[in-house]
């Protein structure tokens, strides 16, 4: 069975994927991983955050020569932006300046405060950050070299950005080239300028993405247990 688990902050050392249950002599593609994470900094609208980091996995346990070993994988995604917060994360010292109080519409602050107890929601929201996604990814990037053996294909694409909907099928060069991941140029701008708006008005608007899957057998799974 494989066993899946994620950790660190957005603004410390870096961000974590512990993955267990990966067969042995499994041949690891490191290029398709960085690759996806550079995909993963792309996107239209995105923050300023993409600036600064330059994301590439490093691998700290359960891979030696390209290849798996059988035992527990431990990747890692460094932050550059750490270098501007080590007071302010150090896992011993207190520093003050970065607390916040006030928690944000549509985040993980409130609830979290209320189930951990935490008064400043900088502890909540470090833990809680899209960073956590680079982890993400650099996961699916390694199970990806396991589904390529079996002939098994994922991919997505987005469908809606607000009230802007594309219905069409999938391409992937219109995809790739796409600042939105969307497989057409006309969709692609009025997506843009929907993004464009948002920002104008301080505001966010909602999506859809597809996924589809391919080369899949029929039987994976079991209808006993969902």
């Amino acid at each position: 069975m494989l066993v899946f688990f994620t950790a660190g902050e957005s603004h410390g050392r870096g961000v974590f994927a512990l993955l267990d249950g990966l067969p042995a002599g499994l041949n690891v593609d490191r290029d398709l991983i960085n690759n996806d994470l550079k995909r993963r900094q792309g996107g239209y609208g995105r923050g300023g955050r993409m600036s600064i980091e330059q994301d590439r996995v490093d691998v700290l346990s359960g891979i030696r020569g390209g290849v798996t070993l059988g035992s527990p994988i431990l990747l890692a995604v460094w932050n550059k932006d750490f270098d501007n917060w080590k007071e302010y994360m150090d896992p011993w010292d207190t520093w003050e300046g970065m607390e916040r109080y006030i928690p944000r519409p549509g985040h993980a602050d409130l609830a979290g405060a209320a189930r951990f107890r935490h008064k400043d929601l900088r502890n909540v929201l470090e833990r809680s950050s899209a960073r956590d996604t680079a982890a993400r990814v650099a996961a699916g990037g390694l199970l990806r070299s396991l589904l390529k053996i079996l002939d098994i294909e994922v991919y997505s694409w987005v469908s809606r950005v607000g009230g802007v909907g594309f219905s069409g099928g999938f391409n992937r060069r219109l995809r790739d080239n796409s600042s939105v991941y969307c497989p057409d140029i006309d969709a692609t701008e009025a997506m843009e300028k929907e993004i464009d708006r948002a920002i104008k008005n301080g505001d966010t608007v909602g999506g859809e993405f597809k996924v589809k899957a391919e080369g899949i057998p029929a039987g994976i799974g079991s209808y006993t247990q969902w």
